[in-house]
């Protein structure tokens, strides 16, 4: 039983991680290459995970990761299943 529980808990974490990493444009609040911000902001206003010692939004590049990581490539996998070749 607790297994099953351990393994819907993860399968809701991955899921979630995916959902992020597809919408990733526009759910994104910066480019995660902008430099426009002062370094080592705290979390909160604008910048929900603060930014790092160049200035960079943490949030928008984990969602970059993300979609880096799992959005990108399921997309053009679900692509390839729906389109003729």
């Amino acid at each position: 039983m607790k297994n099953a529980t351990v393994k819907k808990a993860a399968l809701l974490i991955l899921l979630i991680m995916m959902v992020m990493g597809i919408a990733y444009p526009t759910l994104a609040p910066f480019q995660p290459d902008d430099f426009s911000s002062p370094a080592l902001l705290p979390p909160g206003g604008k910048h929900l995970l603060g930014t790092n010692k160049m200035g960079q939004d943490i949030f928008s590049a984990l969602l970059a990761l993300y979609w880096l990581v799992s959005g990108s490539p399921s997309a053009s996998r679900l692509l390839f299943l729906f389109v003729p070749l």
